[in-house]
């Protein structure tokens, strides 16, 4: 655990199927944008699918912040990109909550925006070998 003044960022680990965004304690917009523009900067961004995990985290964000990231990855999303799914994982009530608005938010995004409960479930989907239901 950092110290109070001490600010984390997300980590960003490069799978062979998608790059998985784990976020730090306490999840800011300014976390969200600044790891966004590290992803479409990254040369692997393009041709994979993004798995955002939110863990145990706080959310420090505001409902008009979703707008506003949804505003940036628009903006500045790779147009080369052939990587279309994003899944987000989202453990408590709240986190699911403001990840389904995200993902309500985020229909004209480039990417297909999913919100699940557990990471096995999300690789799944982004596999394609989730079950039917």
């Amino acid at each position: 655990m950092g110290l109070p003044f001490e600010k984390l960022e997300s980590e960003i680990i490069i799978k062979n199927d998608y790059i998985l965004v784990n976020l730090p304690d306490a999840v800011t917009y300014w976390d969200i944008v600044t790891t966004l523009g590290r992803l479409f900067s990254m040369p692997e961004f393009p041709k994979k699918n993004l798995i955002w995990q939110f863990a145990e985290n706080t959310i420090n964000f505001s409902i008009s912040d979703l707008n506003r990231i949804k505003e940036f990855s628009a903006k500045h999303h790779p147009a080369d990109s052939d990587g279309y799914k994003t899944a987000i994982v989202a453990n408590t009530g709240l986190q699911r909550a403001v990840a389904e608005m995200y993902a309500a938010f985020g229909k004209e995004l480039p990417r297909i925006i999913k919100v699940f409960s557990d990471l096995k479930l999300a690789e799944e989907w982004l596999s394609g070998t989730a079950p039917k239901p």
